[in-house]
């Protein structure tokens, strides 16, 4: 009688645990990862960039992959398109602002998974304070383990209008020099996290 008392509470608990709370937390590893992002100049070629301080989590349960959430947060100021002077220009109020804006980030609201390693992610992306809802299709490969330790591969991409977050507004909007369309991927690995 005494055993039934004990687990009673126990079961309970359990059932009380939303699917989410049962999925695993891997942190994303940004020596395997990059977040970056290639726009038009001039219409003639594509200027590629890249955030290179960023950290993100997913909450992912390969037995019910439809629970899953998906948080990544970059450093505005960390924008690097390999050329000093540009950087310089795109962190200022011109761009990104970062001094009021120091952050980008997404956090999603809905996670379906379409089968196999194919996950469609809805969200909510912010970028210079301005928050707008976006759908995107990524991949989730694993868990392996690697080293001891297990990953979770991931990537998608999506294109976003830059002048919907207010990024490059007035003399900087033309298509003529800076396209509106930003084409963003990000992609890599995700380390299970410690208990």
């Amino acid at each position: 009688m005494k055993k039934v008392k004990l687990f009673t509470p126990v079961i309970a608990l359990l059932l009380s645990l939303s699917p989410a709370a049962l999925a695993e937390r891997y942190n994303v590893d940004p020596a395997h990862s990059t977040l970056s992002f290639s726009v038009s100049h001039f219409g003639l070629t594509e200027i590629d960039g890249r955030f290179n301080e960023f950290t993100g989590v997913i909450d992912w349960d390969a037995k019910a992959p439809n629970v899953t959430t998906v948080e990544f947060t970059g450093q505005a100021k960390s924008i690097d398109t390999a050329v000093a002077k540009r950087d310089e220009h795109l962190r200022t109020a011109d761009f990104f602002d970062v001094e009021r804006y120091p952050t980008l980030s997404f956090k999603s609201t809905k996670v379906t998974h379409l089968g196999e390693d194919r996950y469609q992610v809805d969200g909510d992306l912010t970028i210079h304070g301005v928050t707008k809802p976006i759908t995107t299709t990524a991949r989730i490969k694993g868990p392996k383990d690697v080293s001891g330790n297990q990953k979770i591969g991931f990537r998608t991409t999506f294109k976003i209008n830059r002048l919907d977050y207010g990024v490059g507004e007035g003399k900087f909007s033309s298509d003529d020099m800076i396209g509106h369309e930003i084409f963003i991927e990000v992609k890599g690995e995700a380390a299970r996290a410690e208990e």
